[in-house]
């Protein structure tokens, strides 16, 4: 009867005493207590294991720890890691049973390499090849029977390598399939497939054809099995192409023969109109026919007169339009032409000079009748003024009737402003030169009311002009 206090205690399976009773405190009022009771810890060992690729898995075994009493360790399973390629994988186990905490002890699954053999490799016949001029490879289809009584179809570089014998000429050919991957290199399986004479489409000519200035194939026919000589060109006219094959003995033409075949073929003259000319240079007219140097080409290629065409001129012996004419020749067919301009030569007219005392006006003429005219009138001749160009820009000439003035100018704006005005334009007295060698000054009196303008080539007058009270306004026109 006498009373002990602890602390701590733990409860096992032998935990009873019939010498204590458990009570709660001093009152003398009898406990009850809770207890945790945790997973008991089993230690697993997986068995190693192995099989060959394609077999089934072989059962996964392993050892088993104590266990308590009563228990047997049913509902333990073992599995491994994914996979039918060759490798190793990982086998593991597990168990539903919360009473026990395995401790897992992990293996492996080896799977080998399989062998391909004439007892679970199978390649289909392999239908006759035509000779090809070269090795023949057909790619034999190969069917596998594995371990657990499945069939596929292997590929080619994952599964097996093929090499072969005999395979050119025609005859009997060997093709030998060794195992890649998953299966073995030292293991292999074979079979025979036959390579027969092979029948080439006769060649062709190629029809159609035109000079392009380069090699064209006058000839279609079967590259890998013939031989061609003479097979392009690139000149236009007839052509022959002798066409050979590579192996009689394995090979003939669909008619039978294996004789080399020639086959003719024509290349046309191309039309010579098609050829660019570059633009021709103005000719000046003289003693002799205008005939500017040609540069014609086609297709980027520079055409040589006498080989390519004949050359002649028409309507080039006097100002206006003429016509350079390339007549076809050699690769060439028709006609082709250029244009070019005839300008009539310059020459330096003399433009003469009047002056009228009685009203101070200078006058400038061409014409030497109207320059005998005006002086026999009474007007001073004061030589030639300058010289003009026969060919240029145009300067007109404008008479004022009620002053009796002249004007001269080369705008044509100016012209129509002052015919507006009431002036009376009298055509193109001369030209201007269009290389401005000599220049006209024009200048202007502002107090005159007859002879209002002057114009010289001469830098003295000019300054001399401007110096007693004249306007310079610069560059008239152009003598030569």
């Amino acid at each position: 009867g006498k009373r002990v206090a602890v602390e701590g205690v733990v409860l096992t399976a032998d935990s009873v005493n019939a010498n204590y009773v458990l009570h709660q405190d001093a009152s003398g009022v009898q406990a009850t207590v809770s207890a945790d009771i945790t997973p008991r810890p089993l230690a697993v060992v997986c068995a190693g294991a192995s099989k060959t690729y394609g077999d089934a898995d072989p059962a996964l075994t392993g050892e088993v720890g104590e266990l308590a009493s009563g228990d047997t360790g049913e509902g333990i399973a073992f599995s491994r890691e994914a996979g039918e390629d060759v490798g190793t994988y990982a086998i593991g186990a597990t168990w539903d049973n919360a009473n026990y905490s395995l401790v897992v002890t992990p293996a492996s699954l080896t799977i080998a390499q399989a062998s391909l053999t004439a007892s679970n490799a199978t390649i289909a016949p392999i239908p006759d090849q035509p000779f090809a001029a070269g090795e023949v490879c057909p790619v034999p289809e190969v069917t596998w029977r594995a371990g657990d009584g499945t069939s596929r179809t292997l590929e080619l570089g994952r599964d097996f390598t093929v090499s072969y014998a005999s395979n050119v000429e025609a005859g009997e050919a060997t093709v030998t399939v060794s195992g890649a991957g998953n299966f073995r290199a030292d293991s292999s399986v074979g079979a025979t497939f036959r390579i027969v004479p092979t029948t080439v489409d006769l060649p062709r000519a190629v029809g159609g054809l035109a000079y392009t200035g380069r090699a064209q194939a006058g000839v279609t026919y079967d590259a890998e099995l013939c031989t061609v000589e003479g097979g392009s060109a690139a000149a236009a006219g007839e052509h022959e192409a002798t066409v050979s094959l590579v192996d009689p003995r394995n090979s003939s033409w669909a008619d039978g023969t294996t004789a080399p075949v020639r086959v003719a073929y024509s290349i046309a003259r191309a039309d010579i109109a098609l050829a660019a000319i570059d633009p021709l240079p103005a000719q000046v007219a003289g003693s002799r026919p205008a005939e500017p140097e040609v540069y014609a080409s086609f297709s980027g290629i520079p055409l040589v007169e006498g080989r390519d065409y004949a050359l002649s001129y028409e309507n080039n012996a006097r100002p206006g339009t003429a016509t350079a004419v390339l007549d076809g020749r050699g690769n060439f067919r028709g006609t082709a032409t250029a244009a070019f301009r005839v300008e009539e030569a310059v020459r330096a007219l003399p433009v003469h000079r009047m002056y009228n005392p009685n009203s101070g006006e200078h006058f400038y003429t061409l014409s030497a009748a109207e320059r005998d005219a005006l002086v026999a009138a009474g007007w001073s001749y004061e030589g030639v003024g300058w010289r003009a160009p026969s060919a240029g820009d145009d300067v007109y000439r404008l008479y004022n009737p009620y002053s009796g003035d002249h004007h001269y100018t080369p705008s044509a704006f100016e012209r129509d402003h002052l015919v507006g005005l009431g002036w009376r334009y009298e055509g193109v007295g001369w030209r201007s030169d269009t290389q401005r060698r000599v220049p006209l000054y024009r200048d202007y009196n502002p107090n005159a009311r007859v002879g209002t303008h002057n114009y010289t080539t001469s830098a003295a007058e000019h300054r001399a002009l401007v110096a007693a009270g004249w306007t310079a306004e610069g560059t008239a026109w152009y003598g030569m």
